[in-house]
C-alpha cells in the first residue's frame, strides 16, 4: 500500500479514498486510521456477471499472488455485548430537541456505537463479507484494513459518483421498518421523514448550484433493504472542471450525515456524541485511473480490531421525532453489521 497525491491517480488503476468524518480522528481506538489516498501492490478485479473478465494485475510486484476460489467455512465468533444503557440515548435526544427548539437548527443527526468483546479468539472477515454481500445486495459492501484495524460495512448511499462530466449525489434520509405493513406508501406519505428528506434535498441543491445553473432533481422515492426502505432523490449537473474528490470535500457531510445547519449541527455533534466517529458516516471509494469513480459514505458499518467490534447507526432527528421510535430505528440500523457476524 502506497499514500499518494491527487494528481498521481492516474499513475494506478485505483486508488482508495477516505477521509474522516471530522478533520480529525481524536484517541487511540481508530489506530492509524485516518484520511487516506492509497494505491495496492495488486488489484483483483471481479466481474460478476461474466467470470471471464475477472482480472489481476500488479504495478509493484514480479510475480502474481495465486487466487483459487474456495469454500467460506461458516464461522460464527463468540461476542460479549457491552451493554449501552438506554438511558444515555434519552439524556442525548432530549439535549437534541432543545437545541431544535432554538429554530437555530433544523435537524441533527445522532449516533450510536455499541461495543462487543470478541471471546472467539479473532475475526473471520471472508465470512463476514460474504454474508454482508448476500444479505444486501442493494448495498455497496466495503472493507478496508490498515494493520490491525478493519472496517467495513455495506452502504445504501452515494455521496458523489462521476461519470465523465455527469456528477451524481444521493439524498438519502426517511426511514420506515419493512415490518410495518404499507411501509413503503406509509413513508412517502410521512410528514416527519419527507421534512427530514427535503433538508437534504435542499442542501445538496444548493452546494450543487454553486457549480452550476442547472441541477437536475429525480422524483423522490422508496429503496428497499434487508430491513429497512428509505426515501431517495438523486441530484445530478455537469461539471467539466472539479475531480471526484473535490466533490466529496464539497458535500460532506450532507445533512443526512450531520444534520442542517452543517456548521451549527456538527458543532452540536462534537459536544455531545461520546464516541469518536472516524470513518463513519464519513466519505470512502474508489477513484479510477481516468479520475472517474463512487465514492460512499460509511454506514451500516463497524469497526474491527483484535479485540472488539464498534458497530455504528444514526438518525436524523427533527422536532417532530420521537425518542422511542428514533432509538428503535437505530437498533434496526445496527442489524446489517450483526446479522453479518
Amino acid at each position: 500500500m502506497e499514500t499518494i497525491d491527487e494528481k498521481d491517480i492516474s499513475n494506478a488503476p485505483f486508488a482508495f479514498y477516505t477521509q474522516p468524518f471530522f478533520d480529525q480522528i481524536k484517541g487511540k481506538t481508530w489506530g492509524s486510521i485516518t484520511k487516506e489516498l492509497v494505491t495496492f501492490k495488486h488489484y483483483y478485479t471481479v466481474d460478476l456477471n461474466n467470470k471471464e473478465k475477472n482480472k489481476l494485475y500488479s504495478i509493484a510486484l514480479e510475480t502474481l499472488p495465486t487466487i483459487v476460489d474456495q469454500e467460506i467455512p461458516e464461522f460464527h465468533p463468540h461476542l460479549k455485548l457491552l451493554e449501552k444503557d438506554k438511558s444515555e440515548w434519552e439524556h442525548l435526544f432530549q439535549d437534541i430537541q432543545d437545541a431544535l427548539s432554538t429554530q437555530k437548527i433544523e435537524k441533527i443527526v445522532a449516533s450510536q456505537r455499541i461495543t462487543l468483546k470478541n471471546l472467539s479468539g479473532h475475526f473471520q472477515f471472508e465470512g463476514i463479507l460474504k454474508r454482508l454481500m448476500k444479505n444486501n445486495p442493494q448495498a455497496f459492501v466495503f472493507a478496508y484494513q490498515k494493520g490491525d484495524f478493519v472496517f467495513c460495512g455495506a452502504s445504501p448511499e452515494i455521496l458523489v459518483k462521476k461519470q465523465g462530466q455527469k456528477i451524481m449525489s444521493y439524498a438519502l434520509a426517511g426511514t420506515m421498518s419493512k415490518g410495518i405493513k404499507n411501509a413503503s406508501q406509509l413513508l412517502l406519505n410521512d410528514s416527519k421523514n419527507r421534512l427530514e428528506h427535503q433538508i437534504v434535498v435542499k442542501s445538496i441543491k444548493e452546494k450543487m448550484l454553486k457549480v452550476s445553473d442547472e441541477v437536475n432533481v429525480s422524483k423522490i422515492e422508496t429503496v428497499a433493504l434487508k430491513n429497512v426502505y428509505h426515501l431517495r432523490t438523486q441530484l445530478s449537473l455537469i461539471d467539466k472542471k472539479a475531480s471526484l474528490i473535490a466533490w466529496a470535500k464539497m458535500l460532506h457531510p450532507t445533512p443526512a450525515l450531520g444534520g442542517f445547519p452543517q456548521k451549527d449541527a456538527l458543532h452540536f455533534i462534537k459536544i455531545h456524541e461520546k464516541h469518536e466517529r472516524g470513518l463513519y458516516a464519513a466519505p470512502c471509494g474508489l477513484v479510477k485511473q481516468n479520475g472517474d469513480g463512487t465514492i460512499i459514505v460509511g454506514i451500516r458499518s463497524a469497526l474491527f480490531t483484535s479485540e472488539y467490534l464498534y458497530a455504528f447507526a444514526g438518525c436524523g432527528i427533527v422536532s417532530e421525532s420521537d425518542c422511542h421510535s428514533e432509538y428503535e430505528e437505530i437498533k434496526l440500523k445496527l442489524q446489517t453489521i450483526l446479522e453479518a457476524l
